[in-house]
């Protein structure tokens, strides 16, 4: 059950505290796993299924892993949890595809495709994590089946992240006292995450697939542009958007769950920009794929390697298309490009052209990710970079301008970090006035939430399928 439909705020959420108050203390943890499968079967029942045998195969291994002693053992099971892993990661992910194979409708198994593949690939780099870390531990890290099962289900993250790794949510498994502080601060972080969602991403949604709706050949660049930059925007919102709700979700229950987004649009570099973007996700890519290759300690042919080599597994990660290992390999280049020659060149540069030109590079890789083939991408780049070969405006780009450029404009200011500042500044004020009005603006604002919940209730996230 995604947390921007109406049901989810106004029901589940409700039923799962009252549930989880009223178990004793020592049954909250194995109560809390339980609701998390019952709410994640709600959407996706086979993958509930296959997270449930992920929890029994990662601590059966895991602890073999904890009781062995010859190293040799050790990395003997490591590689075999690997491969269990990313099998059950395939089974889920492709899994309808066999089952058109064996007899099963062509339709039937494009509505299994659908429904089958929410947050398969967040829990299964949770679960490469408890194994990894376990592995490594210099110290035995705990094991326990709730503390395992808790880790790999715990619904806040389970769909889209925060990618939090094990050796940092083991201490929290093991003590995550409740403060009503705490709580109220997760229930506006929840607050504000979901109107990231209902009140931009989903209105960003459809400029974009309006603009992606025509043929990418026949729109001028600036129609192009105005595409590029609504899905870029729109994805931003979605990702901080449940970012957020999850954050707001796990202070409700006692855990500290990291930041995601560290409002990326502001970055000066694009080496910056991804270290903002989705920090968690890169970080287990940094963690467990690019420092172990030997990350950049060795010659700059082997950082290049190791650069090009784990944003390929990004790219991989992200589903097995073309497009998504074309964006992968764009982005590596343009990183390496940045950080073996241009850095002294740009650091020269005036922070609002750098800022600028960082953005640029971004969202014309953006043209790739969001494409359904390389083709596609092509043709919608070259779009975007004909300046002396593309029409510049058409009928369409006015239309898009008059339109859009309000929720464009409130979305690009919306990604600045003084937003945040404002809002913290109010939030923390001690004064009665200030306190009163950011009643009255979460009160609002939560009143448009239902009502843009209520309008589309049908509305979806955009990276449900990683």
């Amino acid at each position: 059950m995604s947390f921007h439909t109406l049901l989810f705020p106004i029901a589940a959420l409700p039923c799962i505290l009252i549930l989880w108050a009223l178990a004793p203390r020592r049954w909250k943890d194995p109560v809390l796993v339980l609701l998390s499968l019952l709410l994640y079967a709600w959407g996706s029942p086979i993958c509930a299924i296959i997270l449930l045998i992920s929890i029994l195969f990662n601590f059966f291994v895991g602890k073999r892993i904890v009781l062995s002693e010859a190293k040799q053992r050790k990395r003997s099971l490591l590689l075999f949890g690997l491969a269990g892993n990313l099998l059950l990661l395939l089974a889920a992910r492709y899994w309808p595809v066999l089952w058109s194979v064996f007899g099963g409708t062509a339709d039937t198994a494009a509505g299994l495709l659908t429904y089958s593949v929410i947050g398969t690939g967040f829990f299964t780099l949770s679960a490469l994590s408890y194994l990894f870390d376990l592995y490594r531990a210099q110290e035995a890290l705990p094991a326990s089946l709730t503390g395992c099962a808790l880790y790999l289900s715990f619904f806040p993250k389970l769909f889209g992240g925060p990618v939090i790794l094990y050796r940092d949510m083991a201490p929290q498994l093991q003590n995550h006292p409740i403060r009503a502080e705490k709580a109220l601060a997760g229930g506006r972080r929840f607050l504000i995450g979901l109107a990231k969602k209902v009140l931009l991403s989903n209105q960003l949604s459809r400029v974009f697939f309006s603009v992606t709706s025509m043929h990418p050949g026949r729109i001028s660049l600036v129609t192009a542009w105005i595409g590029a930059l609504s899905y870029g925007l729109m994805l931003y919102y979605d990702l901080s958007g449940y970012a957020d709700m999850a954050i707001g979700l796990g202070g409700i229950f006692g855990f500290t769950l990291p930041e995601n987004f560290n409002y990326p649009l502001a970055s000066k570099s694009l080496n910056e920009f991804w270290s903002r973007w989705h920090s968690t996700l890169g970080g287990w890519f940094r963690e467990y794929v690019f420092e172990p290759l030997g990350g950049n300690h060795g010659r700059r042919s082997k950082t290049l390697r190791n650069l090009i080599l784990a944003w390929l597994l990004v790219g991989l990660w992200h589903g097995i298309n073309w497009t998504f290992l074309v964006w992968a390999i764009f982005s590596a280049g343009l990183l390496a490009l940045e950080a073996l020659v241009l850095d002294h060149r740009l650091s020269r540069l005036p922070g609002w052209l750098r800022r600028g030109l960082t953005l640029l590079l971004i969202f014309l890789g953006w043209s790739f990710f969001f494409s359904p083939d390389v083709g596609t991408g092509l043709t919608y780049f070259h779009r975007m970079i004909g300046i002396f070969t593309v029409p510049f405006a058409d009928d369409g780009a006015t239309y898009y301008l008059r339109s859009s450029w309000l929720i464009l404009l409130i979305a690009l200011i919306g990604g600045l970090p003084v937003v945040r500042g404002l809002c913290q500044s109010v939030m923390q004020s001690k004064h009665l006035v200030l306190q009163g009005v950011a009643v009255i603006v979460f009160g609002v604002l939560l009143w448009f939430c239902i009502a843009a919940m209520v309008s589309a209730p049908n509305a979806i996230l955009f990276y449900p399928q990683f």
